[in-house]
């Protein structure tokens, strides 16, 4: 059998041939291809989503606004200033947010998945970065506090590797470029609904 507009190929069982019906030559051929693929077993690859987001410097208010598919949502990041002085995240300390943002959503989502008793949740991730120029972070610890009562270790230990080397985009993008490192503290609540204590906030430098 031929694909349409392709070499010669072996039919697989029960595959539909070409409608005689008039339809465009590259429209067929792209059916002919999927239906052999499917016949076959063989996994397609998805394609790949492409996200955008627009920054935009905003003068008056010293800051950088990041926009993304939900407009009404804006992150705003320090832009710079005659006086040194930050208004808002550096784009460095942005990233090492989207680290913690990322996996922590993956967290959240597993232990839930589990119904496991978790009432707090919180990344500390601290980034070590190159003395000059580009500043490109060498090492990236992530400690996750998980809050609870009851709360299998195990299943945190789980959802923490998943999320790492698995399921975080922002990880996974960074990963080689850094090293990744993470730690897990388990807390016991000692009333219900009480959540993690607040920790101390990190510095101010970026």
């Amino acid at each position: 059998a031929f694909l349409p507009g392709g070499p010669p190929t072996t039919a697989l069982p029960g595959m539909l041939q070409p409608s005689a019906r008039a339809v465009p030559h590259r429209a067929v051929h792209q059916r002919a291809i999927h239906q052999l693929i499917a016949r076959s077993g063989v996994a397609r690859t998805p394609e790949e989503i492409v996200k955008h987001v627009t920054v935009t410097w905003d003068h008056e208010g010293a800051v950088f606004t990041a926009q993304g598919s939900r407009p009404e949502h804006l992150i705003r990041m320090a832009a710079p200033t005659e006086d040194h002085v930050l208004h808002g995240f550096s784009p460095s300390e942005a990233l090492l947010a989207a680290v913690g943002g990322c996996s922590a959503w993956d967290v959240v989502e597993i232990l839930h998945k589990q119904r496991q008793p978790v009432t707090g949740v919180e990344l500390r991730v601290a980034g070590q970065q190159m003395p000059e120029a580009p500043w490109a972070y060498t090492r990236v610890t992530i400690t996750y506090v998980v809050c609870g009562r009851g709360v299998d270790p195990q299943a945190v230990e789980r959802a923490v590797r998943l999320s790492s080397e698995k399921y975080c985009s922002v990880i996974a993008t960074i990963r080689g470029v850094a090293d990744i490192e993470t730690e897990i503290e388990l807390v016991e609540e000692s009333a219900p609904g009480e959540g993690c204590p607040p920790s101390a906030s990190g510095d101010a430098h970026g």
